[in-house]
């Protein structure tokens, strides 16, 4: 598995309770100018920073997902920015 560590500099953030698998935890929501993964790079991307050192894996939520293209084949799942 690889691993994508990241610096965030939060400028201004809105502090709200999320529901996640663990129960109820605080975050921030925060809008990125980009995110690039694999060379595909996302504009204007709304997330939520969770605070502490869990989850250590990053997820990508739809705001992110919803302007790529997804496909797979057996285990693979490939992303390619959409045109």
């Amino acid at each position: 598995m690889r691993r994508c560590w990241a610096s965030i500099i939060v400028v201004k953030a809105r502090p709200i309770n999320v529901r996640t698998a663990s129960g109820i935890a605080s975050a921030y929501t925060v809008n990125l100018r980009s995110v690039n993964i694999g060379g595909i790079e996302v504009h204007n991307v709304q997330a939520a920073v969770l605070e502490g050192g869990f989850p250590q894996d990053v997820l990508l939520g739809m705001t992110f997902l919803s302007k790529v293209s997804m496909r797979h084949d057996s285990s693979i799942l490939y992303l390619e920015q959409k045109i």
